[in-house]
């Protein structure tokens, strides 16, 4: 039995439809009405790991014909498991595929990533926004550069930059003016 609003329950017990119909404007000055959930809606997660098992069964069929590559050869060359692929033809596992994975099997096969995309994850594309690159660099960042690329640091050394700016980027910025709240002494909280 489904649990409905009070505002649902309340038309249907005066004849009156469940829901309302929405105005959409179509052209200037036209109105018309639309029939609630009738939006493009993304299908169910289910639907959409099914049909991008069916993609990838195909993909993997062709790959098999054309290039003799086999499911091992397709994942050892994507740098992902067997069982991965697998799991995806079969439709298994809770959580779509991660983004990153399906971009190594594209790249393995050689096929674009535009229609897996759509498949998983509609309206979202693959290709990302470019960044605006930065005019000038600031005199920090240009000394960081020059250790990163003299041979004479250390690899060690190296990998310690890039994880400090990493952590570096990764912090949550805070509103100019803000500042953080104290504890009173003495409360514990």
């Amino acid at each position: 039995m489904h649990t409905y609003s009070h505002t649902f329950r309340k038309n249907v017990a005066r004849g009156r439809p469940g829901l309302r119909p929405r105005r959409i404007r179509t052209e200037p000055g036209l109105l018309t009405l639309v029939e609630p959930y009738r939006e493009p809606v993304a299908p169910p997660i289910e639907a959409r790991k099914a049909r991008f098992g069916q993609w990838v069964k195909r993909v993997v069929d062709h790959a098999k014909a054309t290039r003799g590559l086999s499911v091992p050869k397709i994942a050892d060359l994507a740098g992902i498991g067997n069982q991965t692929i697998y799991r995806w033809i079969n439709a298994a596992g809770e959580k779509l595929p991660d983004p990153e994975n399906v971009r190594a099997f594209c790249d393995a096969v050689g096929v674009p990533t535009t229609e897996p995309f759509q498949i998983l994850w509609p309206g979202r594309t693959d290709t990302p926004t470019p960044a605006q690159p930065l005019s000038v660099l600031d005199d920090d960042f240009q000394l960081l550069q020059r250790r990163l690329n003299d041979p004479n640091t250390s690899e060690f050394e190296r990998e310690f930059i890039r994880e400090t700016i990493r952590q570096l980027a990764d912090r949550p910025s805070q509103r100019p003016g803000h500042t953080p709240r104290r504890r009173k002494p003495g409360i514990a909280t």
